[in-house]
């Protein structure tokens, strides 16, 4: 039994070291972490999140997945109709951008006509002429009247 047991214990510590040639120069963590649980071990793929139940069944040791939540009643269901309704946008997003592609160039950037520029500078001129008015209303000395606070 103990000749049985020491190959399948090799494999599964050569199984849990991290391949070196997968690994980046910064990334020292085992792909593997096992786990000794009643009934056999607890693999945990660290790259993947899989989890699975590897146990000795008569002489052979094998790896199960083990389902990390139990599924609810209407999962599947609801899982197919979420992608149908997503294709369904997709679709029509898609429509709608061909559409858009399919009605021609975009109109050329137009410059501003003579006209519009005069108005904008008018504009611009009236504001500084009020900004100017405002500064040499605070720069008119202060008299201060008798009996006022200031």
């Amino acid at each position: 039994m103990r000749a049985t047991i020491t190959p399948v214990l090799l494999a599964m510590s050569i199984l849990s070291t991290p391949s070196t040639a997968a690994e980046t120069p910064g990334d020292r963590q085992a792909r593997f972490s096992l786990q000794p649980v009643e009934g056999g071990v607890l693999r945990l793929d660290t790259l993947t999140g899989t989890v699975s139940l590897c146990a000795r069944r008569e002489t052979i040791w094998s790896c199960e997945p083990v389902s990390d939540r139990a599924a609810r009643p209407g999962d599947a269901e609801r899982l197919v109709s979420e992608n149908a309704a997503l294709r369904a946008e997709v679709d029509r997003l898609q429509r709608e951008l061909a559409d858009k592609t399919a009605t021609g160039p975009k109109p050329k950037f137009q410059l501003p006509s003579e006209e519009d520029v005069d108005q904008a500078m008018t504009y611009l001129e009236r504001i500084i002429r009020k900004f100017r008015e405002r500064l040499q209303d605070l720069e008119e000395p202060i008299t201060k009247k008798p009996g006022t606070p200031l």
